[in-house]
């Protein structure tokens, strides 16, 4: 007899579920534009800011990926950081502020050099907790100086395995530092110039002096006689050959920021109200602070971003940070985009 075959009916397929893709997740096809605007003030100075603005280059869906900054006109990433570390022996005295500790674990806590450890571990910390600072962008050079100076080489900034942690053999030479010996400037510029000779072109160079003293030992190379420990005209020229901006930090009552100072010679990025380039501090707080000034000049009243001329909520002043390379935001994630091939969406940042 025939077989009727039993009907069958098919196992249902699963519809996988749409899975979500990070805007922020993709920056190869990234697209940056920018604008600047000029300050003037009453000293005569002449502050150019840049606003920059990074968005996707395409919309694939109804979101992209936002970041930005304000800094200085032609001061944006990517970096070159030059830090020059003062270890003479006077580095070993008490200085005041918020207590550090034995940073350094020498036996001796709450010292000039720990604040000066502290205050760099703080720095690092801060570009590894900056969405648009990093390995990829910040290049760090290590000079230190007493008798004689110390090139210590080219360093990235974070930890390469994890990039939200700063990187363990830079945080290794800095902890190593002991205070010994005498101050000189002239050696501590020449060893820097190694950094600025081997660091990556096309960046914008920075360099920030730190000391506690003044200097006491003749140089090299420009004709030092009769005791001579302030000229150092070959050093800041061929610094100028590299368009560094020299930052001066004088840590203590016994550093000296007058007129015509060692710090106030290296120092060629004056305030724009006072005109006064290097700055003195005398807490532990105050050269944290000094490193990681804003060189932005300003007070920001109002930040917005809008998506084809509709205001983002959520995005105000509270969403900006401040630091050593002036203000950043983001990155963010904003919608309202119109992903069709026909349609160019706008996307933009306003400050006041």
């Amino acid at each position: 007899a025939p077989v009727t075959p039993a009907p069958v009916t098919p196992a249902p397929v699963a519809t996988p579920a749409p899975v979500y893709v990070d805007p922020c997740s993709n920056t190869t096809a990234a697209q940056s534009n920018s604008a600047v605007r000029a300050l003037n003030f009453a000293s005569g100075a002449v502050q150019n800011q840049e606003l920059t603005l990074t968005t996707a280059e395409e919309a694939e869906t109804t979101e992209t990926c936002v970041r930005g900054g304000i800094a200085l006109e032609g001061n944006t990433p990517p970096y070159n950081l030059g830090f020059v570390i003062d270890i003479s022996a006077s580095t070993s005295n008490p200085f005041g502020g918020t207590p550090t500790g034995d940073v350094n674990s020498d036996g001796r806590p709450d010292n000039i050099l720990d604040a000066e450890l502290a205050a760099m571990i703080e720095v690092l910390e801060y570009i590894a907790s900056t969405s648009d600072l990093g390995n990829d962008n910040v290049n760090i050079g290590i000079t230190t100086f007493s008798t004689s100076a110390e090139y210590h080489g080219q360093f990235m900034p974070s930890d390469p395995a994890d990039p939200a942690a700063v990187n363990p053999d830079l945080l290794a030479l800095l902890l190593s530092l002991r205070s010994l010996g005498n101050t000189d400037f002239d050696d501590a510029l020449d060893k820097t110039i190694l950094f600025f000779e081997e660091a990556p072109a096309g960046r914008t160079n920075m360099l920030f002096f730190l000391s506690d003293g003044m200097p006491n030992l003749t140089g090299d190379g420009d004709g030092e006689a009769n005791g001579d420990v302030k000229n150092y005209a070959s050093e800041l020229a061929r610094l100028e050959q590299f368009n560094v901006q020299r930052h001066a930090i004088g840590i203590g009552p016994n550093s000296s920021i007058e007129p015509g100072s060692g710090l106030d010679l290296i120092d060629n990025t004056p305030d724009v109200f006072t005109m006064i380039g290097p700055v003195q501090v005398t807490t532990t707080d105050g050269l944290a602070d000094a490193l990681l000034s804003n060189p932005v000049t300003g007070t920001l009243m109002a930040f917005a971003i809008e998506v084809n001329g509709v205001t983002v909520p959520g995005i105000d002043t509270t969403s900006i940070t401040e630091g050593l390379t002036g203000f950043t935001f983001g990155p963010f994630v904003v919608g309202g985009l119109d992903p069709s091939v026909a349609t160019t969406d706008q996307v933009t940042a306003t400050v006041a």
